[in-house]
Formats: C-alpha cells, structure tokens, sequence
C-alpha cells in the first residue's frame, strides 16, 4: 500500500498555542540547502527544503527560476510566494514544474496546508492536482496549466468532517488552464463537508479557467456541497471568464455534463451555491449542461438555495439538455421533514448563440430549467426564472428555454408514505426572442420556449410565464410556445394528475410558426389573461387550445416593437397589463397600471404618452389643462386627475415637465 504524504493539520487543541513571532526564507536557484539558513545571503536552493525548516506563521519567499519538485506543507499557517510577485505582481518566470517529480503518495504539484497560501507561481506538468489544499487556502494571482489528474487537475480543494469549526477558502485571480482530470473537475474541483456546528465558505473569484477538460462532469469547475443536520456550507463562483472547457461523457443524465460548471447541493443542513457576474463561453458538454449544470437536492429538513445570476452565456454546446445551462431542482419526500426548504433563483442572465443537438430530450438550447418533486408540496421549495435574455440560441425543441416539470405521488421511498404533490416553475420578466428549433428530421417544435409538464397521482405539475417578450422564434410547428403535458393516473392512488399553465401581461408576436400551441389533454388546464398575441405565421393560437382573444384582457394588435423587442411609447402593450399587478417600479408616468412584456413593472419599462386630454398627441392643449389645475390637489376645486400624471395627488412642476418632454409626440 503507498502511503499518501498530507499535508498536516493541527489539532484545535495545538492551534490554541501562540505561534512564535512569523520570518522570512528564502529560496533561490543559488542557494545550497546544505548551508542554508534562510536568509537572502543564504538561501535555500529547493522550496521543500525551506518548507521544512520553516515554523507556523513564516513566510518562503522563491526567486525566479524552475524548480523541478512537488513542494509538501508539512505544517499550517505558511505563506509561499514569488519574489516576482511581490515586486511586480507576475508569476511568469517563478515555476514549480512537477514534471517527473512527484513521489507516489503526493497528492498535488503543489500542496498547501490549512491556513496556508500560494501565490505568484506557474504550476505545471503534474500528474496529480497541479495544487492540493486542505482546509483554509488561498490560492491568488498563479498560472496552473496542463496537470492531470482524476479529480480536480487544476486545482483540488477539500475540508475533511474532522477540520476545524470554520474552514475559509479563496482562488482569486488565477489562470487554470488546460489541465486534464479523468473523471471531475478539470479546472477546479471542490468538495466541502460540514457536519454539526460546522461552516464551510469556498469563494472562486476572478479567475480565467480556460481548455480544461474532464470526462465525467466540471470541465472547468466542479463545486460539490455536503452538510449534515445543523452544518453548513457556502460556494460562490463569481466575476470569472469560464471558456472553452470541455466534458467526454455522455448517457449518465443527472451525473454527467456541466462542460463549464457543475455545481450540487446534496445534505442535511443549510447550503448555498451563488454562480454570478461570470462569463460562461464556448465550453462544450457530451452530456448535458454545456455551460453549466447546476441542481439542488435537500434531504430532510435541510436549508438549500442556488442562486444563478447576472452571468453572460454564449456559444456554449450540449448533445442533450441545456446548451446554455442546465439548472434543476429536485424534492424527495420533503413533506414528512419539519421546515424544509429549497430556493433556486436564475435571474438577470443573458443566454445567447447556445445550442443543443439531439431531439430525443428536452432541449433547452439556452437553458433547461427542471423541477422534479415526489411527495413534496409547493410551500416547501421555489423556482423562479427572472429578467433573463434568452435570444439567438437553437436546439431541435425549445430552442431558447425549456420548463421541464415534473410532479409524482407514486413510488415512494418509504412503504405507504403518500402526499398531495406539487411542481412549479414561475417566470417573470424574460425576453424570449430570435431562437430557431432545427432539426433534420423536421417536426420541431418551441422555437421560443416549451413548457413539459408531468404529473403523476395526487399531483400537479405547474408552469406560470408572467411578462414575457416571445418574438421572432421560429419552429416548424410551434414558434413561440409550447405547452406539452403527460398526465397519468397513480397505480396506488387511483387519481390522475393536472398540468397546469398560465401565461399573463406577455407579448407573444411575429414568430415563425404557430404563437402558443401543443397537444392539449383532458387534464391540463389554461389560463391567458392580459396578453398580447399577435402576427404568428401559423396563427395565434393551436386548435387544440381555446383562443382567448376578446376575453380576460386578452388582445391580438401590432404590438410595435423595435428590433430589439422595446416597444415604442404608442404601443398598445403600454397600460395594458393586469389593473391588479404592481406597477410601482415602472417610471412615471406610468398610467397607473403595469405594461405587458418583459420590461413590465420595471425601472425600464416605457411610461406612458403624457397625454392629458386623451386625444394620442401631446400638444397645447395638454399643456393647457395642466397650466388651469397647476397647484391643486385631490379634492381641491378645479383639481384635474387626468393632469396628474404621476398620480401623486398634485399638478405639479413634475407633471409639466412630463408633457414638455412628449410636446410633439403623436401616436398614430
């Protein structure tokens, strides 16, 4: 048996000692170990020589040069950095090449113990992790190029159960680049366990990660969280550029893809997973998730939230689902815990040019957002998809987004264990526009979005599109949406369950293909209020579906948008929502009622024409009905309500300056 050199971690009992005051060795290509004291008249020639002779708190400091070894920390509490760095914050010529050099047992080219950094290195040829950590790490402004390994080749991060009470770890301004792990993690792999009264943070910030490859899942990052009852975990990947990483895999649905990011919660206690502000490209995925597979799995009464947000997705690639990004959701058993809860939140993204290949699944060429829940009620987890852009992606169905949901009351993991099931998705504020569902065997369908929606027994499988822009897709049958239900009766239960889709205050228009269509079914129920569906070349609506124009506020008009789908203030859209939805983000003057369309309710929507008189220009005589009731207020004599634009209650200034900035503006 080979016997693996770790790093060493010393006991709580042992940290409570007071360190002796922290010193300065140095190591260069002139130095002699055997001579060796550390200082700059004598350094040491290798970085583990100095490594050993080193006391907690010390710093190494290494010259430029190559230093062909796998540098061990035996110790915690060590800073290792380049005299390059220091002086100009390089990292070029001081490298770490463990071409050759690593002894079996080692685990990494370079490898860190708790409470230890890295920083100013080039860290090549390992064939291990190019940097192994333990517990608190910093790993900052390092070149980690073409190591291997089976897991994490770029770097490997890991806080055993046994680690101290809080473990902090950060992997800020590196580039990790084209390194190779045979199974997960190619760029970056994470694994942190918490039990207890335990918290594990683990921030990746402003790193390039880029060519880096994994056969199984993570081409560039793998980020991995796993608490037990009362621990607690938290992983943010932020402000990074994630590009042109790659996974080989392909059939193992759930465990595989994710060819830029696959992260996971899956535990007992509270985990968050935060992926934002990244650039997420051309990364490539045999399996699902090209740019990023990311899911939520809570057991027990556990706390877990995935928040996926303000990322730029673009030209990334899958076979299967999500060429864009693959985010899921999934609830087993959740109703017999106490308060459990899970929270997955994907807002304010833009999904551009991502695709899929094979028409067998569930598409989602920009994303595939997935909720599974068995035996798990709607009070118990949230999914919510908002202020997202999903344009110019292809897939063979649902080409720029596909809600898969899924909703099951049967087969349950603990014998005669049955409850009422519910599975949503909500959608608010999305722009849908320009997708193409393509397929050589023709028959595609979803050119903007396709809801699946499955349930099965005492269950109902939900999916709500509120404020959505769904413009310009095109499909061979339907180009703007889908709703595809599979209902089922329950083998135990003896009921069948309900599909269930709404869609409100949204634009659907000018796509290529039927607007909103599918098969329909004797249990999924509809409901279209406040919607704008109009100048779709295969008609609005499928036959298969009631159309509701005329009913529930329902209207078929030109909507006149610009190419960019932003209506222009004459747009019938405007004022033209829900009376009841809240309006109060939207600038004044705002109607007093919320727009359809994704920018509806927001700060960016478009006000209204401050038309006083009503007559669709803004002239004199508006200016006129403001200057007669300047200065009144509700209730006053002569007090004008239509001239209050911003419906403060006074016709004021504010008002005025509404009219003078719309003087000339006529609606047709």
């Amino acid at each position: 048996m080979t016997a693996t050199r770790l790093p060493v971690l010393l006991l709580a009992g042992a940290l409570a000692v007071l360190p002796a005051a922290a010193g300065i060795k140095y190591v260069n290509k002139s130095g002699d170990d055997a001579t060796a004291d550390g200082t700059p008249a004598h350094p040491f020639l290798t970085i583990q020589a100095a490594l050993d002779a080193a006391a907690s708190g010390d710093e190494i400091r290494v010259g430029v040069g190559t230093y062909n070894e796998c540098p061990v920390m035996a110790i915690n509490d060590l800073i290792l950095v380049s005299e390059e760095s220091i002086q100009s914050g390089t990292n070029a010529s001081t490298i770490i090449d463990a071409t050759g050099a690593c002894a079996p047992g080692d685990l990494g080219g370079v490898s860190l113990s708790h409470l230890s950094e890295l920083r100013g290195f080039t860290v090549r040829g390992a064939s291990v992790s190019g940097v192994y950590g333990f517990g608190s790490v910093r790993i900052t402004n390092n070149l980690i190029r073409n190591n291997s390994a089976d897991l994490g080749a770029g770097v490997y991060l890991y806080a055993f159960p046994d680690y101290p009470a809080s473990v902090t770890t950060y992997v800020e301004d590196n580039t990790i680049d084209s390194n190779t792990a045979a199974t997960e993690g190619g760029g970056v792999w994470v694994y942190t366990q918490a039990v207890s009264g335990q918290s594990r943070s683990y921030r990746i910030e402003g790193n390039t990660i880029r060519n880096n490859s994994a056969s199984l899942r993570g081409g560039g990052i793998l980020a991995f969280s796993s608490t037990g009852i009362g621990g607690s975990a938290a992983i943010r990947i932020t402000r990074n550029t994630i590009q042109g990483n790659g996974t080989q895999t392909a059939g193992a649905t759930y465990y595989a893809g994710g060819g830029g990011v696959y992260a996971s919660t899956f535990g007992y206690g509270t985990e968050t997973i935060e992926i934002d502000n990244n650039t997420i490209s051309t990364n490539d995925s045999a399996d699902i998730g090209g740019g990023a597979m990311a899911w939520a799995q809570a057991l027990g009464d556990a706390q877990h939230t995935l928040d996926v947000h303000d990322n730029a997705f673009s030209g990334n690639t899958s076979v299967y689902d999500g060429g864009g990004a693959d985010i899921r959701l999934r609830a087993v058993d959740l109703s017999f815990g106490n308060a459990p809860s899970m929270q997955v939140e994907v807002a304010g993204n833009t999904f551009t040019g991502n695709s899929t290949q094979d028409p067998q699944y569930f598409g989602g060429g920009g994303l595939l957002a997935s909720v599974e829940t068995y035996r798990t009620t709607r009070t118990q987890f949230g999914f919510r998809l908002r202020s997202n852009q999903f344009v110019g992606n292809t897939a063979p169905v649902a080409a720029g987004l596909s809600m898969y949901v899924v909703a099951d009351d049967e087969n349950p993991q603990v014998a005669n264990e049955f409850s009422p099931t519910e599975a949503a998705i909500d959608s608010s504020n999305n722009l849908v526009a320009n997708n193409v569902a393509q397929d050589p065997g023709g028959g595609t369908f979803g050119g903007g979005l396709a809801a699946f929606l499955t349930a099965v027994g005492d269950a109902t499988a939900q999916a709500d599109v509120d404020l959505a822009t769904v413009g310009g897709n095109t499909a061979d049958l339907t180009g703007g949406i889908e709703i595809s239900p599979f209902t089922d009766v329950g083998a135990t239960s003896g009921v069948e369950g309900l599909a269930d889709f709404t869609l409100s205050n949204s634009i659907v228009s000018s796509n290529v293909g039927i607007g909103v269509g599918g098969p329909g079914g004797a249990n999924l129920t509809t409901d279209f209020a406040y919607n704008d569906v109009f100048g779709n070349s295969g008609g609005n609506f499928e036959n298969t579906l009631t159309d509701p124009t005329g009913t529930q506020g329902n209207v078929s008009v030109e909507p006149d948008l610009d190419p960019d789908y932003f209506p222009s203030e004459c747009s019938p859209t405007i004022d033209a929502g829900d009376p009841a939805a809240d309006y109060s983000m939207e600038p004044e003057p705002n109607g007093r009622r919320i727009n359809m369309g994704d920018l509806g309710g927001t700060t960016l929507a478009v006000p209204a024409l401050a038309d006083v008189d009503g007559d669709a220009a803004v002239d004199g005589v508006d200016v006129l009905r403001i200057a007669t009731s300047f200065g009144t207020t509700t209730g006053q004599v002569g007090f004008l309500d239509a001239a209050d634009l911003d419906r403060n209650g006074v016709v004021d200034g504010d008002d005025l300056s509404y009219v003078a900035a719309d003087f000339g503006h006529r609606c047709p």
